[in-house]
């Protein structure tokens, strides 16, 4: 169910309050990649302001216009159909520039998930000491919870081994045994558990991706970093030792090639395994900074770092090489073709240029086109011109943003449906 249109604007009234009280500044950390996603042959890139894509390769869509704060996921659809998470909520949008909140979520999700392909879409957080798995079939649109019983769990990783089935990687939280690895098949319609038999001497282990019955993940040794490219219900196949925590891992969706990132310590970079020799890892693109992976069945999306690669965002194949796809120097703003009165319109011009200085891009204050912006108020007896017309008692101007947002919505809740009409929608291994 959706929630209503009074739910949604408490919660835009609430954190409108809270900005007002503490002249809140977002983007604490520096610019960089979190997320990529090979989307119907293209690329969806999730950074730590926002979200890219190619059909606004020099733009983005801020996190904001989603509700975003410091720790947020995007699952894509299409390239601009999303799931997108915060803290305390879940949203979706058909566009890239209308969000639309669906559910408060118990808390920051650890993970999500997405069957490539389908609306199936997952995610799993953690409760009072007990881990809880969420499941839509619906592209995000409605939600139920899987009836699984995780206690004593945390969970580090979710993905899809097929429809309606989940793979859960995650670790004991008691003292006595913390860090022990808890990795689990779950049916999403029964919540019946089938638990791997894990060597205990792995600990805190956690998934890197998970396509076609296949999965790629990782524990701790006292000699290092264990990585398994688990096949055919083999747990520990395609296994590599590694003196690094890799930063990122993927899976081609036809199965055919695995990809990791930062587990060389002298040069980092991007190795590959093919699926006949799964423990052979070859290093295809050297020096890489690899913040990021997302395979498609041609190659390899890799999160880079400009001031160390050149690019924030690359593609490589066996035939070209590396093609560089996103350098965030070049970015000239927010999406520019969402309708004036969509979340991203009324709210990137805002934060734009805070973004803009992390980049050292020259990015003049750019001011919302928002219902009623520049008209005039009847002057007063003081003569002031104003009257008391849009006096607002101290504040950030992204607070008087988000107020006005808020005017913005409850405009536009009052002309919006009830509910949404559905969319028809090589080195050393082991």
């Amino acid at each position: 169910m959706r929630l209503g249109s009074r739910a949604l604007l408490g919660w835009l009234v609430l954190g409108w309050a809270a900005l007002w009280a503490v002249d809140v500044a977002a983007h604490g950390d520096p610019p960089a990649g979190q997320s990529v996603h090979a989307v119907d042959g293209e690329w969806v890139y999730v950074t730590n302001f926002g979200v890219m894509a190619p059909g606004w390769a020099d733009e983005y869509v801020c996190e904001e216009a989603f509700f975003g704060s410091v720790r947020f996921r995007v699952v894509p659809l299409t390239e601009s159909r999303w799931a997108t998470f915060t803290r305390t909520t879940a949203s979706v949008t058909d566009d890239g520039c209308d969000f639309d909140l669906v559910m408060q979520i118990p808390a920051a999700p650890t993970d999500v998930a997405h069957l490539s392909g389908t609306e199936e879409v997952a995610f799993t957080v953690q409760r009072d000491g007990e881990a809880e798995v969420w499941h839509s079939t619906t592209g995000g649109e409605e939600w139920s919870q899987v009836p699984v019983t995780l206690e004593g769990v945390r969970p580090a990783g979710l993905g899809f081994l097929e429809s309606r089935r989940l793979v859960l990687v995650g670790y004991v939280t008691d003292e006595e045994d913390r860090g022990a690895p808890v990795i689990t098949e779950i049916d999403v319609g029964t919540g019946v558990r089938e638990d791997h038999e894990v060597d205990q001497g792995l600990r805190f282990p956690d998934l890197l991706d998970a396509q076609g019955g296949d999965f790629l993940w990782h524990g701790r040794r006292a000699e290092g970093h264990e990585i398994y490219w688990s096949q055919g219900g083999e747990l520990t196949a395609g296994g590599l030792m590694s003196e690094r925590w890799p930063s990122a891992g993927a899976i081609s969706p036809d199965g055919s090639a695995a990809y990791l990132g930062g587990v060389d310590p002298e040069n980092r970079g991007v190795f590959r395994a093919v699926r006949g020799e799964p423990d052979v890892w070859e290093e295809i693109a050297p020096g890489h900074r690899v913040l990021c992976l997302g395979a498609d069945d041609g190659g390899v999306f890799v999160c880079g770092h400009r001031n160390h690669d050149g690019y924030d965002l690359m593609r490589w194949t066996e035939a070209d090489g590396v093609e560089v796809l996103v350098d965030f120097r070049d970015m000239t703003g927010f999406r520019s073709d969402c309708p004036p009165t969509s979340n991203t319109a009324a709210i990137c011009p805002a934060v734009w240029p805070e973004t803009a200085r992390a980049l050292s891009i020259d990015a003049a204050p750019v001011e919302p086109d928002l219902p009623g912006a520049g008209e005039e108020g009847p002057e007063d007896e003081e003569g002031d011109g104003c009257g008391g017309c849009g006096a607002v008692p101290g504040g950030s101007p992204g607070a008087w943003i988000l107020f006005l947002v808020v005017l913005l919505m409850m405009r536009r809740e009052t002309m919006r449906p009830k509910r949404r009409k559905r969319r028809k929608r090589r080195w050393s291994t082991r």
